[in-house]
């Protein structure tokens, strides 16, 4: 799930306890800013496991393992194109299937 500015309030990685405030118009919180993603998941034996990055987090880590990815490439067409929907299809989407092998 992606985490807009000024929703979240505190994330305890030892824990994996996360305190967000969602925004709750839909429209306004589509608009606002990402700036990390959250995962979860829980078996019905009770086990749980909870995950969040920071989009720079995210980043740093395309930037490493993915050989289709550079940071300093789309720090350069971001700021050329300055809308992330233009960009390879908003590249930071994938932050979610990310997160997601990562649990």
């Amino acid at each position: 799930m992606p985490i807009k500015d000024g929703e979240l309030i505190h994330f305890n990685p030892l824990e994996e306890e996360i305190d967000v405030q969602l925004i709750e118009d839909e429209l306004e919180r589509e608009q606002a800013k990402t700036i990390g993603y959250y995962a979860m998941f829980e078996y019905h034996t009770g086990y749980r496991k909870a995950i969040y990055w920071s989009i720079r987090k995210m980043m740093a880590h395309a930037d490493k393992y993915s050989a289709a990815f550079s940071a300093e490439m789309y720090e350069k067409k971001y700021k050329m194109v300055k809308s992330l929907k233009k960009i390879c299809g908003d590249i930071l989407h994938f932050g979610i299937r990310i997160l997601m092998i990562w649990l």
